[in-house]
């Protein structure tokens, strides 16, 4: 447990600085690199998932994989808007094909109901993804937004007894909860490749969540209210004083928290605990 809670943002955090201190004109083509070395190392040393995708836990980490890899592309590259927005929609379609049929290239026929399910997810993850970027300008609220849903996350799958995917949704937040503290410090902004390494594991958890409890199904309903949480945020009418800047991460970290709470309330009731 110690291990967990230390080294994800402990090494997010440091490879982080180093990299803003030693490289900084290559530090946002590369920004990803410290939350998927923080990220993936500590789910290789910690979980230790295994190498080929032959279960829904495994395949959130190949997903994870994936999507660092595109996602550096993306940043080195930094191709025009509408290629890099295919080039998502693509890999989101891939990784919901996988997710829904069990496999990348399977070998058993497709039944139409897999399509349109593979369809549905890959559409509601790139207008979730489009949100996140949406909320690009404002990096430390979206760092807020992505590692209280990871730990919501991590909650929903303990309370569902499924310790794989409880420590894979803990992993990710504490290293998310490093470059937090990153961004917070340096205002580093955050790059198309962090936005979707980021992202796209919470998706897969999520998922892999419907698959493995559908008693969580219901709860899980709730998470898409986080994504209203920023707007709300800013609605509320703060004092002209430098107070307000405190008080304004706090107001939507409570707003972020309420679905979650709800969730979590729901998927006890359902779940029998």
């Amino acid at each position: 447990m110690f291990v967990s809670l230390f080294l994800p943002p402990a090494l997010t955090f440091v490879l982080a600085l180093a990299l803003h201190m030693f490289a900084k004109e290559k530090s946002e083509r590369a920004a990803l690199l410290p939350v998927t070395i923080g990220v993936l190392a500590s789910w290789a040393f910690i979980v230790r998932p295994g190498l080929f995708p032959v279960d829904d836990v495994r395949r959130v980490v190949h997903i994870a994989a994936g999507a660092a890899i595109l996602g550096l592309a993306l940043d080195a590259v930094r191709p025009h808007r509408i290629i890099a927005i295919v080039l998502v929609l693509v890999f989101l379609l891939g990784s919901a094909f996988a997710a829904v049929t069990g496999a990348l290239i399977p070998t058993a026929s497709i039944s139409a109901t897999e399509v349109a399910v593979t369809a549905v997810l890959a559409i509601v993850a790139f207008f979730v993804m489009a949100r996140f970027d949406a909320m690009r300008a404002g990096s430390v609220d979206l760092m807020i937004l992505l590692t209280l849903v990871a730990f919501g996350l991590s909650v929903l799958a303990a309370i569902a007894q499924d310790t794989s995917l409880t420590r894979l949704a803990f992993i990710l937040a504490t290293a998310l909860a490093g470059y937090l503290v990153f961004v917070a410090i340096t205002g580093a902004v955050l790059s198309d490749g962090v936005i979707l390494v980021t992202g796209t594991p919470m998706l897969a958890i999520v998922w892999a969540l419907v698959q493995r409890h559908p008693d969580l199904r219901l709860a899980l309903l709730c998470l898409p209210l986080v994504l209203f949480a920023e707007a709300t945020a800013r609605r509320v009418p703060l004092p002209a004083a430098r107070i307000s800047g405190l008080l304004y991460p706090l107001i939507l970290a409570v707003l972020v928290s309420l679905p979650l709470a709800l969730a979590a309330l729901i998927s006890f009731v359902t779940s029998g605990v």
